[in-house]
């Protein structure tokens, strides 16, 4: 793990926490596991990759079947 240096910015390490009671490897669990959703969220983003074919098909039925009589 590493954070940004305020003055120089640039990466340093930081000194790993070691879980030691139940709680606090719950927690570390807690936190990995976001982690890698965060990371999946920002995969299947829009801003990363646009829909696709079929996914732009399906909007567009939806949107023109729902629409205001």
């Amino acid at each position: 793990m590493v954070f940004v240096h305020v003055q120089n910015h640039k990466a340093a390490p930081v000194n790993q926490i070691k879980a030691e009671t139940e709680e606090d490897r719950l927690r570390v669990a807690e936190g990995e596991a976001a982690n890698e959703r965060r990371k999946i969220d920002r995969k299947m983003s829009l801003k990363a990759a646009p829909p696709t074919v079929e996914e732009t098909v399906i909007v567009f039925v939806f949107l023109f079947d729902n629409r205001p009589a």
